[in-house]
């Protein structure tokens, strides 16, 4: 808690449980994981992919965002000459329902 490791929904709903105690909450995706950004969706053209790497549809592929830092994309659509990826995370624009139980609390 307060590291930053889990989606700020989650430890706003987790901060002021007693031990013992149980909730179900629903955390909106600006809380979670974001709204989807469309300028996360790029098609790129399929001669840029290496000619050894099958593309299937739904397969999650590795890349390189051009500022160097890898980031991973779920192929969404193949075409003739293109394919289309979303970089955002499979959970981006989604609200959450977590069933939430407290069990014991550390400190460190």
């Amino acid at each position: 808690m307060g590291a930053g490791y889990v989606i700020p929904g989650f430890e706003d709903a987790v901060l002021g449980l007693e031990v013992g105690e149980a909730v179900t909450k629903l955390i909106p995706a600006k809380l979670a994981y974001g709204e989807s950004d469309p300028s996360l969706i790029i098609s790129v053209n399929k001669s840029e992919f290496p000619a050894d790497l099958p593309v299937e549809l739904n397969q999650h592929i590795q890349m390189n965002d051009g500022n160097g830092m890898t980031m991973i994309a779920l192929v969404k659509e193949i075409g003739e000459e293109y394919v289309v990826l979303d970089g955002n995370h499979s959970l981006a624009g989604k609200d959450l329902v977590f069933e939430i139980s407290l069990l014991e609390v550390e400190s460190n």
